[in-house]
Order: C-alpha cells, then structure tokens, then sequence
C-alpha cells in the first residue's frame, strides 16, 4: 500500500516525490515545480526511513540550496531504495524558502506503512 500526502502553503511552488517500483527497488525522483512567473532561491531536504521486520531502521538524508527559473521544473535529487515487501518506508521532501526558512511546500510517500492501533 503507498500513500501520499501533499502541502503548499504557496500555491505556485509545489515539492513533488515521484516513485517507480522495480522488483524490490523503488527508484525515487525529488522535484521542485516553479509555477510563479518569478525566479526563486528555495531549499531543499529529503528524508526516507526504513524499517524491517525486524524493527532495524535505516535512514538516508539529502539536502541542498538551488534556483528554479519561472515556469519550469528541477530535478532536486535521486535516489534508488532496496525495500523487501515486509519492510516500512517513509519518504518526506520539504521546500524552505532560503532567506526566511518558511516551509513553501511539501510531500511524503508512505510504502507499506502498518496503521498503529
């Protein structure tokens, strides 16, 4: 089961995580979506955690500054994850704006994520 959850506090910058399962990799794609008609200076982190059955969790962080153009989109960073179908992944990517900090935008991908009661 993979769920996505998906913030914007401004409307014309958007983070975006895109996802291709192969075998038991999943190939991960950050993207930041410029769809102002101004040129921005944002920052970026991505963060994904994995749990195993056994409850070992690994963690992985990418951050970095960039400009986006108007109307345009970049690729932020890649990364490709083994994952075993038993096992829990987290993915959070978050857009700050690089002078203030303020969150701009964010997204998470949740991959076989077991609902705590």
């Amino acid at each position: 089961m993979i769920l996505f959850q998906k913030i914007s506090a401004q409307e014309n910058i958007e983070a975006k995580i895109n996802h291709e399962e192969i075998n038991n990799f999943i190939k991960i794609e950050n993207v930041a979506i410029n769809n102002s008609e101004l040129h921005k200076e944002l920052e970026y982190l991505f963060i994904s955690i994995r749990k195993n059955k056994q409850g070992n969790i690994s963690s992985n962080k990418q951050s970095g500054k960039f400009s986006i153009p108007p109307k345009s989109t970049k690729k932020l960073s890649e990364t490709t994850i083994n994952i075993d179908p038993s096992d829990e992944l987290k993915c959070y990517l978050y857009l700050k704006d690089e002078n203030s900090k303020a969150l701009i935008s964010k997204d998470s991908l949740m991959f076989n994520v077991k609902k705590k009661l």
